[in-house]
């Protein structure tokens, strides 16, 4: 049979039938025109390879299989390819972990666009400076596993216990993530990280431009605190969105969340 006749049983399309004959894989005969004549075998060795390859097994691999009969090395081969497989499972498996904690997130940052609420953080936390010059403090091995961590921010605490908002409050920006997902992962703490407990947390939306966040996006989540009888501990982290340009130059949209305690009766 022809090449297009062998592609349409085999449903294998001719360019990858061309490239397994290229590579030895396939051997069919040649016709004095300068054809390739398929047969029934190297149909049958062609529906071995696809096989092989849908349990993405490499050709050098498949290739192997051919040379050495001895059963051992072909167990060790496909050994390998099991725990490649088994390696690339836990790598996806940590990527859904952490687009799971995202979209909660962002499921969360949707429904705090309508104001102030509290928040039961279950989990500690560590943040480092990042940022404004302080670049050098977040370590090189949390820079290399980003996607463990957020960016974020933190406010002063006087401005947080004091309740004095000036038009513009300074911010210090943060990377930080969750201790479960450091041990979990194997990443160290580094000296310079804050230690943010779990506990009652107030969350709100809040844009900032250069090193500052308006004083009055911080009104409302102090008057609030004040409102149901909690006292802002001084402790704040945050959460990056998104970066805006909808508005003309560029802002940082983030979920801001200041630790409170009831107040003392």
């Amino acid at each position: 049979m022809k090449i297009n006749e062998l592609a349409k049983i085999s449903h294998v399309n001719p360019e990858t039938i061309r490239m397994y004959r290229n590579r030895g894989l396939l051997r069919p005969a040649r016709e004095e025109n300068g054809y390739f004549e398929y047969s029934w075998d190297d149909l049958q060795n062609l529906l071995y390879i696809r096989k092989l390859r849908g349990l993405n097994l490499p050709l050098d691999t498949i290739a192997y299989t051919y040379a050495h009969p001895d059963a051992d090395d072909i167990v060790a081969g496909f050994q390998r390819e099991c725990d490649n497989l088994s390696a690339q499972i836990d790598e996806l498996c940590r990527r859904r972990f952490m687009l799971e904690v995202t979209t909660e997130h962002y499921r969360s940052y949707r429904e705090n666009l309508r104001g102030v609420m509290p928040v039961e953080v279950p989990d500690d936390r560590y943040d480092v400076p990042f940022g404004n010059g302080a670049a050098d403090r977040a370590p090189d091995e949390w820079l290399g596993n980003i996607d463990l961590f957020t960016q974020g921010l933190r406010i002063p605490a006087a401005y947080l216990c004091s309740g004095e908002l000036p038009e513009r409050v300074p911010v210090e920006l943060t990377l930080g993530t969750y201790r479960p997902i450091l041990e979990e992962h194997g990443v160290a703490v580094p000296k310079a990280a804050s230690h943010l407990p779990g506990g009652l947390y107030l969350a709100a939306i809040v844009e900032r431009r250069g090193d500052s966040i308006p004083g009055a996006q911080l009104r409302p989540l102090l008057d609030y605190a004040r409102a149901h009888s909690y006292v802002p501990t001084g402790e704040s982290t945050a959460f990056l969105f998104r970066v805006d340009r909808a508005k003309g130059g560029e802002s940082f949209i983030y979920r801001l969340r200041v630790r409170v305690r009831d107040a003392a009766p």
